[in-house]
């Protein structure tokens, strides 16, 4: 909670525009610090799903060549789509998967 509240969250976002060197481990650290084991952080599902850049760079990942930063991406977004907010969100990003799901429901 005190990387949440030191801003450190922010800090990993901004790695997720660098090339995959970067963007990888920092994709990767983001889906570890979403779990705590096999809950949920919640102070970490609020910050990503707050930041329309988060979620902006999150799909711009999944739809990238590199392999396992897509698959992280990926696990990250459909756990934050629980909620229709969030759903809209990563929409107005561009990954209409979730959306689409919601609809046939």
């Amino acid at each position: 909670e005190r990387f949440v509240d030191s801003g450190g969250i922010d800090q990993v976002v901004k790695c997720l525009d660098q090339n995959p060197s970067i963007s990888k481990p920092a994709v990767e650290l983001l889906f570890e610090l979403l779990y705590d084991g096999p809950k949920l952080n919640r102070p970490v599902y609020d910050t990503i799903s707050q930041q329309s850049t988060a979620i902006h760079l999150l799909v711009t990942l999944l739809k990238g060549s590199v392999r396992g930063s897509a698959e992280k991406a990926e696990a990250i977004l459909w756990c934050i789509c629980g909620e229709d907010d969030n759903i809209v969100r990563v929409a107005a990003a561009n990954w209409y998967k979730p959306l689409s799901n919601r609809l046939e429901q």
